[in-house]
């Protein structure tokens, strides 16, 4: 997952020097996010059998220049984990995944009406989902500051209008940890929260691009 995100940002860095391809303005940008893997070790995950989640992303950006902008956006997404095993059977609950995002952008690839993007920056994880002990649920929530990365194509469909088609990669190691609403130390240290993502958005340009 780390290597994911050096790798984006080192893209990032080289490309930064190439011909630009994107317009300058404000953007808006929403979609799907098809599926968040969780990826590392299993005790290292928050919730045991941590699954794939489906979710959205909502994202609004600014291009500065025609090669470098910002964007600011959140990404929810819901995975299944195994909460309890009762008479033989798996009950599975669902824990909640937010994160908030902002990223420096660059556009560095511009075949006719398809283009290159990458970005990469801060972001803030949390996830919520409920523990089972002694057969009663506690809600739970762990939460810290990581990095994320993304890596897409986008199709011009009408000026301004595009769809985009994402890969991501998300890093953190949890850092806060509540329980019922209150702060708590957790056993053994926090777990990490890394992820790859993949998904699709509808990219909107205020102020079309020229084709």
């Amino acid at each position: 997952m780390r290597v994911l995100i050096s790798v984006i940002s080192g893209l990032c860095f080289m490309l930064a020097t190439d011909f630009a391809v994107a317009e300058k303005g404000f953007s808006i940008e929403g979609g799907l996010v098809i599926q968040d893997h969780p990826t590392g070790e299993a005790r290292n995950k928050p919730y045991r059998g941590l699954n794939a989640g489906l979710g959205y992303t909502a994202i609004f950006g600014y291009d500065f220049t025609e090669k470098l902008g910002v964007e600011l956006g959140v990404a929810h997404t819901g995975h299944d984990y195994r909460y309890a095993v009762i008479g033989g059977a798996v009950i599975e609950e669902t824990a909640d995944r937010n994160a908030f995002f902002l990223r420096a952008r660059l556009f560095p690839v511009k075949i006719k009406k398809f283009e290159l993007l990458a970005a990469v920056g801060p972001a803030f994880f949390d996830i919520s989902g409920t523990r089972e002990n002694q057969g009663e649920g506690f809600s739970e929530d762990f939460s810290g500051v990581g990095f994320g990365a993304i890596l897409g194509g986008r199709y011009y469909m009408t000026d301004g209008l595009a769809v985009t088609i994402f890969v991501s990669g998300n890093s953190v190691k949890y850092t806060r940890y509540e329980l019922l609403g209150y702060r708590y130390t957790y056993p053994g240290g926090l777990p990490r929260g890394d992820s790859i993502a993949w998904g699709l958005t509808l990219f909107h340009r205020i102020g079309a691009p020229h084709f």
